[in-house]
């Protein structure tokens, strides 16, 4: 009975934060989405997308009609006002490094197979510059190794409200994110991980184009 209490306590935390974001987005980072219906709202989905700033998984996650989890590095879960935030919106800790997290990928694999919807950005890192890096090859280890779908999304804007070295946020910065089709794994995965790699990052890249053509965000 504990234990089922604790998660309707949770939910009920996650959906309650994801409609205060949503407000702040609305109000105070004026906030452009495109293509929210196309993800599924079933069955397990690895949402990628690029990495601008600390923005980046309350903006990807506020406007989706399901409960997500996402992928922080492990340094966040040390700070004691900060942890039991992210813990409470399903945040999956990781290490940074070279090589993929074992554990991380093990977990990620885990929650598509049960049918969860899992945001990852797979530069692994902030942008310095506002470009959208390379993509690091354990996000192919996940998609290969789950079969899950995977949802390209852009974000554009984020790196000019919050760039690295800036303590918090421009307010009224005008932000955006996109989604794109979802593609099977087995469609991606055809030709290789590197090619899939390079399928997804062009994807995300063009997203990003989109949106700063039809919002002005950048």
């Amino acid at each position: 009975m504990a234990e089922r209490g604790r998660g309707v306590g949770r939910r009920l935390f996650y959906w309650v934060c994801k409609a205060a974001l949503r407000a702040i987005f609305r109000t105070v980072l004026p906030t452009r989405v495109l293509g929210r219906e196309k993800l599924p709202r079933t069955g397990g989905v690895l949402i990628v997308a690029n990495h601008q700033s600390y923005l980046d998984p309350p903006l990807v996650g506020a406007w989706l009609p399901r409960t997500c989890h996402f992928v922080a590095r492990e340094g966040l879960f040390e700070s004691r006002w900060l942890a039991p935030v992210i813990r409470g919106l399903n945040a999956i800790p990781v290490k940074e490094g070279g090589e993929p997290d074992a554990a991380a990928v093990r977990r990620t694999v885990e929650l598509l197979q049960q049918g969860r919807a899992v945001i990852l950005f797979p530069e692994g890192t902030r942008t310095h510059a506002g470009e959208v890096g390379a993509f690091k090859r354990g996000v192919a280890l996940i998609i290969r190794r789950a079969g899950a779908p995977v949802l390209p999304a852009a974000i554009d804007g984020a790196f000019r409200a919050w760039p690295r070295g800036r303590r918090a946020p421009r307010p009224f910065t005008r932000l955006g994110v996109a989604y794109g089709e979802p593609i099977p794994a087995e469609d991606l995965l055809r030709d290789g991980p590197d090619a899939a790699l390079d399928r997804l990052r062009e994807e995300v890249v063009r997203l990003q184009r989109t949106l700063r053509a039809t919002t002005g965000a950048g």
